[in-house]
């Protein structure tokens, strides 16, 4: 009676144990949108997913998530991570109001907006002087960690036409990296790098 009902234990995990091997091998052979598009199957009850593929391998890929008549879209790209909206006024293939580059964060975010029937919003663009202020820096202070005058940062500061360079040099000095990025109306985006990016790459 024992060997059989240890022969049933082992026999039951081994049927587990393969279970979950098959589901390992599945989800090696999916991206990270088409995981996403599963856990919030599994996570959401009631919510439709719709997985949109691209037509070409680096292409963005869509995920489209509809619950109780509220919309979240995700979109993803092979070493350009996750961008979410959702908005009312957004239309699709539009650029997206929030990035994410954790698959995790993403869940989390995805999944709050569909319980809270949240929205999203776009990064609001800010002023040098209001980045400076908003880090609690002075001019006084700036120009120190530029080592310039704090009449060039004022200057700086108010200039409509700025050399790169010394917007790079701006953000570095608060911390921050500068990234260029080129919107296209097909609502595709380019980072853009630059020749002395690349001699130092």
């Amino acid at each position: 009676m024992r060997s059989r009902l240890g022969i049933c234990k082992v026999t039951s995990f081994l049927a587990s144990l393969e279970a979950t091997a098959t589901e390992l091998i599945l989800s090696k052979n999916k991206n990270p949108i088409q995981i996403l598009g599963e856990q919030i199957t599994k996570e959401c009850p009631g919510a439709s997913v719709t997985v949109d593929k691209p037509k070409n391998a680096s292409g963005v890929w869509f995920l489209d998530i509809l619950r109780d008549g509220h919309t979240v879209n995700v979109q993803w790209q092979t070493d350009r991570g996750f961008g979410v909206s959702s908005s009312p006024d957004a239309d699709y293939g539009e650029k997206t109001d929030e990035v994410y580059g954790d698959a995790d964060a993403v869940r989390h975010r995805v999944l709050s907006l569909l319980l809270s029937r949240g929205q999203t919003s776009p990064p609001v663009a800010v002023s040098l002087s209001q980045l400076r202020r908003e880090l609690g820096l002075s001019q006084i202070e700036m120009a120190e960690r530029l080592s310039v005058q704090q009449g060039a940062v004022s200057r700086m500061e108010r200039r409509g036409d700025i050399k790169i360079s010394s917007l790079r040099e701006y953000c570095q000095s608060l911390g921050g990296t500068l990234k260029l990025m080129a919107q296209f109306p097909n609502g595709s985006a380019k980072l853009i790098q630059l020749e002395d990016e690349q001699e130092t790459a």
